[in-house]
Parts: structure tokens; C-alpha cells; sequence
């Protein structure tokens, strides 16, 4: 689908990021408009991208519907493509926060999980985001997997995973949204842009390479154990000999150590299960840990071989998850 630019309307400025610029135009008031601050990106790409989401399983389109700013149409000016429109981010993903003269409202992303801890206490500060449980976090953490689980599935890389990128909120159910979906591409494709890490989210392992699937898991297992341990460093050689982890804190940490190795990462799929199972002990009084595999030794059903290899899996009913 594709329209005019005169189209669009007044524009209002929403923000501005490394490749465009985002405005609320008038004449579309549940959408938001990106416009590509240089004619150096694939507007054929772009297109199969927009093209793309139709062509998902009914499920996954319901599940990605509400977790993403999926590009829905092309915007031309003098018919050339200029940018795309896309979803408006939802109302429960905002927040109100800051200097307490000047409160403001704020996208809940990743890092103000990493974050949290220094709201706590400081008279100085007015904020309204909502401080979430271990088990809130880890029901954040599967939905967030599981997200990627299906783009996985359907042949994609997400690219640029980082605490900017990922939005969560509390309400009605622990959830996230993943923003600049225009840098999502098919595996052995260049996509809209040329794909970029985000810093503090770098895979070390790719050396100058393009983003994979297993950079993917990578910055996810980053983004876990940011979560889980309220910090934004990345995860030490010892973190798990650490006092005082949590049930769910040993059960995830060996999947983050492995995850964040060179090679032999777990699939998404693995990840999902391990994340259910953990937010069930959760509920259950004194069940013991189950014992993980040490890493390195793990089954090679569980890993990603190579970094664009998949496993052929049947999307889940996530109505039932």
C-alpha cells in the first residue's frame, strides 16, 4: 500500500534517530510517519517489508500485531519513496518521570528496567513507572523471546535489539513492543538499511560482520540479564557464583552464559520453554532447582549450529502460552 505525501497533512515532530525523522501527521492521527533523512536506503525493501506482514500465519500477524510498530504503508513524494507510515507506539508503554519541577512523559523502555533501582528513594525525582516484581520481569523477559521466537521462525533478524528499541509495560499483561521494526530483514538479505548495533549492545563475537540470528540471541541474553540483575554492565566471568540469586536468577543465568559465548547459542525456542518453566517455580513453594546443563555442553538440538541456521518449528498458539 502506498500514498502521497500531500496526504499526510500538517506534520508535528515526534523525534529524530540516526536514518529519519518521525511526525504525527494530521490526516492520520492512529499512525505516526518516518521520513528517511537520506535517499540511502533500499525502498524495495521497504516494500517487501511492508508486503511481508501479510504474508505471516494468522497467528503470528495477531501475536506482532500488538508488539510492534510494524511499516504498513509507503508515503511518495513525486512518486518517490520518502518514508512509511506506522502504528502510533501504545498509551501503556509511557510514563510520567523526571526532575520533580519538570515531570515529563517518557517511553518505557528497556533501560529504565536496568535502571529501576535509582528511582527508589530519591525525593528529587517524580516518577510514575511502575516498579515490576521478579515474576513481572520474567513474564516481560517471555514475551520478549517468545516476539522473537516467531520473527525467528518467519526467516528474520532483528538486528539492533537494544534498551531503546524495547518497550515494555505492565498493563493489562506484562508485554513488550519492539520499535524500529524498519530495521528488521530476511536472513541472507540487506534490508532498508544497513544494519547497525546499538552501543552497550554489540555482539563482540561478530567482528565487523552483519547482524544474525545469533547476534540476535546474543543482545536478547543481554537484555535478560540487564533485566533480572538491575544493571546495564554485561554479564562476568563469575556473576552466577553471586549470593542471594533467586530461583529464577540460577535458572536463567546458565542460559545467559551460554548465550553470550562465542558459539553454541541456545534457539529462541529453548529459551521460551526455559522462561515458562522458571515462572512456574515462581508459584511453587520449595520446589528444588532443576539442574542445567554446564556450558559448553550442551546438546547441539539446543544451538544454533551456525549463525543463520533454524530450526523448523511449528509456531505456538500463543493464546495458550
Amino acid at each position: 500500500m502506498k500514498i502521497a505525501y500531500t496526504r499526510l497533512g500538517r506534520l508535528v515532530s515526534i523525534g529524530e534517530g540516526a536514518d529519519g525523522a518521525v511526525f504525527q501527521p494530521s490526516g492520520f492521527p492512529g499512525d505516526v510517519f518516518k521520513e528517511f533523512k537520506t535517499p540511502d536506503f533500499s525502498a524495495d525493501a521497504l516494500r517487501e517489508l511492508v508486503a511481508t506482514f501479510s504474508d505471516l500465519p494468522e497467528s503470528s500477524r495477531d501475536w506482532l500485531s500488538s508488539r510492534s510498530v510494524w511499516p504498513t504503508t509507503l508515503v511518495e513524494k513525486r512518486k518517490k519513496c520518502v518514508g512509511f507510515l506506522m502504528p502510533r507506539i501504545p498509551d501503556e508503554c509511557f510514563s510520567r518521570y523526571g526532575i520533580r519541577a519538570y515531570p515529563r512523559r517518557v517511553e518505557l523502555d528497556w533501560n529504565r528496567l536496568a535502571y529501576r533501582q535509582s528511582r527508589r528513594g530519591n525525593p528529587n525525582i517524580v516518577s510514575e513507572i511502575p516498579d515490576p516484581t521478579e515474576e513481572q520481569v520474567l513474564k516481560l523477559l517471555l514475551d520478549l523471546f517468545a516476539t522473537s521466537q516467531i520473527l525467528h521462525q518467519a526467516d528474520f533478524i532483528i538486528g539492533d535489539i537494544s534498551g531503546r528499541n524495547v518497550l515494555w509495560r505492565l498493563s493489562p499483561e506484562p508485554s513488550v513492543v519492539l520499535i524500529d521494526n524498519d530495521g528488521f530483514r530476511r536472513v541472507g538479505e540487506s534490508g532498508v538499511t544497513r544494519p547497525k548495533e546499538s552501543p552497550d549492545w554489540e555482539d563482540p563475537y561478530l567482528a565487523g560482520s552483519y547482524t544474525s540470528q545469533q547476534s540476535d540471541v546474543y543482545k536478547l541474553a543481554l537484555a535478560a540479564y540487564r533485566a533480572l540483575w538491575v544493571t546495564t554492565g554485561t554479564p562476568t566471568k563469575d556473576f552466577l557464583r553471586a549470593t542471594g540469586l533467586s530461583r529464577a536468577q540460577a535458572r536463567i543465568g546458565v542460559l545467559i552464559t551460554e548465550s553470550t559465548a562465542r558459539g553454541g547459542r541456545p534457539t529462541l525456542d529453548h529459551w521460551v520453554a526455559e522462561l515458562k518453566t522458571a515462572i512456574r517455580e515462581k508459584n511453587l513453594e520449595g520446589r528444588p532447582i532443576i539442574n542445567l546443563p554446564r556450558p559448553g555442553r550442551m546438546p547441539a538440538s539446543r544451538t544454533l549450529s551456525t549463525p543463520e541456521s533454524r530450526p523448523v518449528i511449528k509456531l505456538p498458539r500463543h493464546g495458550k502460552s
